[in-house]
C-alpha cells in the first residue's frame, strides 16, 4: 500500500472494450516504479482532470473513484484497471468510454484488499462488473482445497469472461436485470456455516439483502463476511456518495 497522500501520474497506453459493458484500460508511467506486486484485488483511486501539481498546490481533497486492480506488470510497469460503461452514468465512466492513448489521470493507492488470509474452507463470493476483478483475485488465490460458490450478476451474456483457476469453487454468471439475484443465491446455499468466507461488493441494494440476511442467521457480522455497496440503482455517483454520508451520520 503506498504512502498516505501519495500521487501517481499516468498515460493510457492501450484503451479498448473488453465487452459491451467494460472498457479495459492499460495504463503506463515512472510513477509505477515503485508500484506494489500482487494486489489485484486491491483498489485505486482515480482522479480526473487535474495534475499533480496542480493537486498538492491546493491542498484539497480531489473527487476520486475506485476501481479494482485488475494486473500490474511489473516489468514493463503496466496497470490494467477496467471501467464499466454503458449502464449507469458517472464521470469515471464516460471518460473511459471515448478514453485515447496518450489521455492522463492520477491515481493513489493502492488500498488494500478486503481478504488477505484465505483458510481451506468454502467460499460465497458474489460480484458485478463493477467488482468483477475482486472476484477473479480471490478465487485465484482461494486454495486447492476450497470449495463453494462464486456468483458474478451481469446484464447480458456476452458479458462472460473466461477465468482459469485451480480449486473447487464453482463460478456462475446471474441476471443482474433482476432484483434479489445475490441474496437469493445464499438462501439456496446448503454448505453455509460459520467458517464460510463470504464476499459481496456490487449494487447497495442487492449487498444489504446479504448483509441482513446473514445478520439474523449468525446473530451478527462475522469476521470472515467482507461486504460491500459499489453502487446504487438509480443514483449518481454523486449522488450515491452524499447518501452515503448523511447516513453516516446518523
Amino acid at each position: 500500500m503506498s504512502k498516505k497522500g501519495t500521487y501517481r501520474t499516468l498515460k493510457v497506453a492501450e484503451t479498448y472494450k473488453l465487452n459491451s459493458h467494460l472498457q479495459r484500460i492499460r495504463f503506463t508511467g515512472e510513477d509505477l516504479h515503485d508500484f506494489p506486486t500482487g494486489e489485484e484485488g486491491a483498489y485505486v483511486k482515480v482522479i480526473l482532470g487535474v495534475s499533480k501539481a496542480e493537486l498538492e498546490q491546493s491542498g484539497k481533497r480531489p473527487k476520486m473513484r475506485s476501481y479494482t486492480v485488475a494486473d500490474f506488470d511489473e516489468k514493463n510497469h503496466v496497470l490494467t484497471l477496467d471501467f464499466m460503461i454503458g449502464h449507469h452514468k458517472g464521470f469515471t465512466s464516460q471518460w473511459a468510454e471515448s478514453s485515447k492513448v496518450g489521455d492522463e489521470i492520477l491515481i493513489a493507492g493502492p488500498g488494500p484488499r478486503k481478504i488477505y488470509d484465505f483458510p481451506k474452507t468454502d467460499y460465497l463470493l458474489f460480484g458485478d462488473l463493477t467488482s468483477i476483478n475482486a472476484v477473479f483475485a480471490y478465487l485465484k488465490l482461494a486454495p486447492k482445497e476450497a470449495t463453494g460458490e462464486a456468483y458474478i450478476a451481469i446484464p447480458h451474456q456476452d458479458d462472460r469472461i473466461e477465468i482459469n483457476y485451480d480449486n473447487q469453487i464453482k463460478l456462475h454468471w446471474i441476471d443482474s436485470t433482476q432484483t434479489s439475484y445475490f441474496v437469493e443465491k445464499i438462501e439456496e446455499y446448503e454448505g453455509l456455516s460459520e467458517s464460510t468466507v463470504v464476499f459481496g461488493a456490487g449494487e447497495a441494494d442487492e449487498i444489504k439483502l446479504v448483509r441482513n440476511f446473514l445478520k439474523e442467521k449468525f446473530q451478527g457480522t462475522l469476521e470472515n463476511h467482507y461486504l460491500s455497496g459499489y453502487w446504487k440503482r438509480n443514483r449518481t455517483d454523486e449522488e450515491y456518495r452524499e447518501e452515503k454520508k448523511k447516513l453516516a451520520g446518523n
